[in-house]
């Protein structure tokens, strides 16, 4: 049975996860990356791809090399949104760390049927029985 987290925990799990953390990113862009000097730097035009280490790269670091995986799957329009542009450009720096970052545009996910809101979800436990294998 899925396990809800609340707002109190939810960032506790990001060092504690014992397999995979795995995010479906489904918003146009942030309104607290708008706030944020990252998005001045971006915005001024400078690279943020390929920024020094942060504690968010370290711990992807950290949890990867111990044989974990971290995975994101971000809907992108097309053309994409400012604010999506912004998510995709320290991308080299998250995968540098070893979190597996894949795009899909938003058309693909409507047709679909896929979900339209952002989630995490931590899988600690493989199901009884069930293989272990990647697709």
């Amino acid at each position: 049975m899925p396990e809800f987290i609340d707002d109190s925990t939810f960032g506790t799990h990001f060092e504690t996860f014992e397999r995979t953390a795995w995010r479906l990113e489904a918003r146009r862009g942030y309104a607290s990356d708008r706030q944020s000097a990252h998005w001045a730097r971006w915005k001024a035009g400078e690279d943020v791809g390929h920024d020094p280490s942060s504690a968010w790269r370290e711990n992807i670091q950290r949890r990867t090399t111990a044989g974990k995986r971290i995975e994101r799957i971000r809907l992108v329009e097309d053309p994409p949104t400012e604010g999506q542009l912004f998510l995709l450009a320290p991308a080299p720096s998250n995968e540098t760390a070893g979190e597996d970052m894949r795009n899909m545009w938003c058309a693909d996910a409507n047709r679909l049927g896929g979900p339209t809101v952002d989630f995490w979800l931590f899988g600690d436990q493989p199901r009884p029985g069930a293989p272990l294998r990647r697709c």
